[in-house]
């Protein structure tokens, strides 16, 4: 697995997880893991503090620019609240333009 991450600077960085293998990622760390699809994985997540909102980032592919964000309210990861941020960014040609070069992201 290749896990994109954003360090305290904002750079972009990427751990390969080798199989078999486990990971901590402190709370508040963007990170994108990114495997193939017929891969398996275990996420554990930590439960949510009442009220505490995760965000969804992306950012251009060219010049590394922030392009959007969607944030919610999880109760429940079961409700699959990362697919409702996806659809909504990949959905919006806006959403996925770079306001600094111009780029459109691709739909995956």
């Amino acid at each position: 697995m290749r896990l994109h991450y954003r360090t305290p600077e904002g750079k972009e960085e990427v751990a390969i997880i080798p199989e078999g293998s486990t990971i901590f990622t402190p709370a508040g760390i963007p990170h994108s893991p990114r495997f193939p699809p017929d891969a398996f994985v275990l996420v554990l997540e930590r439960k949510r503090h009442p009220g505490e909102i995760d965000r969804f980032q992306w950012f251009c592919p060219k010049c590394d620019a922030f392009l959007h964000e969607e944030r919610f309210f999880v109760e429940d990861y079961g409700k699959d609240v990362v697919s409702q941020a996806y659809q909504n960014f990949f959905g919006s040609e806006t959403f996925r333009t770079c306001k600094s070069c111009g780029t459109v992201m691709p739909k995956p």
